[in-house]
């Protein structure tokens, strides 16, 4: 067994490698659900960018391209997004967004 890196020993934060090591995705699905603000993160000095533990944590479900979707995920994933509450406002947002792609957002 290896020991643990620098950053995997850091509460709260982990750099991109070691996040998407956390969840079995790429780097690049790391850096695109930062983008999307499906989860948070910030630098670390000028290049490096820790991403927060606590929200990789709280994706508690598969990430899925809208388009691979069928209503009967949508209605579940609504209905878990209500189980879930209370969600902030930036949250809801969030959710809005990946259930509804291009701008089309569900009424509440």
């Amino acid at each position: 067994m290896s020991p643990p890196t620098v950053a995997s020993t850091v509460v709260g934060e982990m750099s991109l490698a070691d996040a998407a090591a956390y969840k079995n995705v790429t780097e690049r699905t790391i850096r695109y659900w930062i983008d999307r603000g499906i989860i948070g993160a910030t630098r670390d000095g000028l290049r490096k960018i820790k991403v927060s533990k606590a929200d990789l944590d709280a994706l508690r479900f598969p990430i899925v391209p809208s388009q691979y979707l069928t209503d009967s995920d949508r209605e579940l994933a609504r209905k878990t997004a209500e189980a879930l509450l209370p969600l902030t406002e930036g949250q809801r947002e969030r959710l809005s967004l990946l259930l509804h792609p291009g701008g089309r957002s569900g009424s509440r």
